[in-house]
């Protein structure tokens, strides 16, 4: 009886604070004002209104720059709805609000009730959830997609469960479609699953419905690359810019953003795509100039990658004085008990804990060597940074109260 009282006491305070994270994030995409749409929002939005207006998304008249998902989303919402961006910010006020159940679920599967709960009520308010939820990015779907997949992946892997695990390979074939940085997490929750105290057989079956499922989703995408191309595009033509833009003689950290270097860099990279002006080509030459840039300076590449280490983990964003005090009462306080829940989990050496470690780690590398590190590209990784801080804050309350920490 009474743990029946306790889950429902955990139920309503679930749902109460799904409530709040809805309430917070609908007042804030209502109350902000929606400017002119730049860089990216931009190129998405007008990828949506193309899809609308005219040929089909497998068609040549579309470059590969971009991935599929989230252009699709919003030309859907656009064509249920109009073309208005609130109703955009709407739905991923939603999304993001529905991260509640999603982190509660996921802190539960690896930890307990109370580290889920503390999870969930810290996603509710956690700024830079709120943010992303009205600006016309693909972080929030990205985000739904990826925590969800890690969640019924998870459940399917730990708990023997087929249909959670198939959905959730499917999930992670979406969320690569909405951002291919995710693609070669195929291979580390393989490296995962074998490192698990299963059977041979169920590693071997899990691994392998991982991998044709994930593949049934990204494939028809490839295949429609290739009738364009004439050539092997694996998601977008994006990634042999990224690795030129955050490894050349201006980049740093940060990429080649900063006021003046951005300029400088842009008028380059107008001439490369007049001298390749066949996509495919340009991201093969642009891959080979990143390339070379790393292997013939090698101290200028090292460095680089402590700097991308840094603005990857920063606390303090270099915008707005707000932000950087917004950033700092929320991550910036997170941080150090996540740092401490990060080895101390790893020192226990659980093994279906090393799934958040890989992720956390996999995330890093990525944006540490090829790509340039931005607060933008941490968001994957909150999840796990949330639910590890809890875990710790909550163990060290009740060290405080002289009580026993609960266990993982």
């Amino acid at each position: 009886m009474h743990n029946q009282i306790k889950d429902t006491t955990y139920k309503t305070a679930l749902i109460l604070i799904f409530t709040l994270a809805l309430f917070i994030r609908v007042f804030y995409v209502l109350t902000i004002a929606t400017g002119p749409l730049i860089s990216d929002a931009a190129t998405y939005d007008t990828l949506a209104i193309k899809l609308l207006e005219g040929p089909p998304f497998f068609d040549a008249a579309y470059d590969s720059r971009r991935a599929p998902l989230y252009p699709l989303f919003l030309a859907l919402w656009y064509y249920g709805a109009g073309h208005h961006y609130l109703i955009i910010k709407l739905a991923q006020a939603l999304l993001s609000s529905l991260l509640v159940f999603i982190m509660y679920s996921l802190a539960q599967l690896f930890f307990n009730k109370r580290t889920a709960l503390f999870s969930a009520a810290i996603v509710a308010v956690y700024p830079i959830f709120l943010y992303y939820s009205g600006v016309l990015l693909s972080e929030t779907l990205f985000l739904f997609l990826l925590t969800f997949s890690v969640l019924l992946i998870g459940k399917g892997a730990l708990k023997n469960a087929s249909l959670p695990f198939w959905i959730g390979a499917l999930l992670l074939g979406l969320a690569t479609l909405t951002r291919p940085v995710s693609a070669l997490l195929v291979v580390v929750i393989s490296i995962w699953l074998f490192q698990l105290d299963i059977t041979v057989s169920q590693k071997v079956r899990r691994t392998g419905m991982l991998c044709i499922l994930f593949a049934a989703i990204i494939t028809p995408w490839m295949m429609r690359n290739y009738r364009v191309h004439k050539s092997f595009v694996f998601i977008t033509t994006e990634a042999g810019y990224q690795i030129f833009a955050s490894n050349n003689p201006l980049a740093n950290g940060a990429g080649v953003w900063q006021p003046g270097v951005y300029e400088r860099f842009t008028k380059e990279y107008g001439t490369i795509v007049k001298q390749h002006p066949q996509e495919v080509d340009r991201q093969k030459y642009l891959f080979k100039e990143g390339l070379r840039f790393i292997k013939n300076n090698p101290k200028r590449y090292l460095w680089l990658m402590g700097d991308k280490f840094m603005w990857f983990w920063n606390a303090f964003p270099h915008t707005m004085f707000r932000d950087k005090i917004v950033s700092g009462l929320s991550y910036g306080i997170l941080l150090p008990f996540f740092i401490l829940g990060f080895f101390q989990t790893l020192f226990k050496r659980d093994r279906k804990l090393l799934l958040f470690h890989f992720i956390v780690l996999y995330f890093t590398f990525i944006h540490c060597t090829f790509s340039y590190g931005s607060l933008r590209f941490r968001l994957p990784i909150e999840p796990y940074i949330i639910i590890l801080a809890a875990h710790v804050i909550l163990n060290f309350v009740e060290r405080m109260k002289g009580k026993k920490p609960e266990s993982v």
